[in-house]
């Protein structure tokens, strides 16, 4: 579900009155599917847009093209990593809130996102999610 011409909706209430939210587009990079699935089922319940990139390369050309109010990528991935897209992003003066999940199934995870962090990452996570805290905090990051 993506539509980056259809950023803001408008619906009725109970009462009849009419009201606006603006609807983010977040753009999920993992190398994989079944991740990048499981996050984008969770999102688009919520009313997010949703793009994909499968590695750094493509995350970054997709930002680069705009409509990306979020990134969720992945820290390990082909061609470009996690680390090295937020220093791409970093280094090309591109400001879009960043969020980077680790599998947590590795020892050097928590030095990856302790390292997102020093890059600018707004929020970093280890799988598995917790789908309240982990939206709660997007919510919070868009919010600004």
């Amino acid at each position: 579900m993506y539509d980056p011409e259809f950023k803001n909706a408008t619906s009725s209430s109970a009462n009849g009155a009419v009201v606006h939210r603006i609807r983010a587009t977040v753009l999920v990079a993992d190398s994989e599917r079944h991740h990048r699935a499981e996050l984008a089922e969770m999102l688009i319940r919520r009313g997010y847009f949703v793009a994909f990139a499968s590695n750094g390369e493509e995350a970054l050309t997709r930002i680069e093209k705009g409509g990306i109010d979020l990134l969720l990528s992945a820290v390990s991935m082909p061609l470009m990593d996690g680390l090295e897209l937020l220093r791409k992003l970093r280094d090309n003066d591109i400001h879009i809130p960043s969020v980077i999940i680790a599998s947590g199934e590795c020892e050097i995870d928590a030095l990856y996102l302790k390292s997102a962090a020093l890059l600018g990452a707004a929020a970093t996570y280890t799988r598995p999610l917790s789908a309240a805290v982990f939206l709660n905090s997007l919510r919070e990051i868009l919010a600004g």
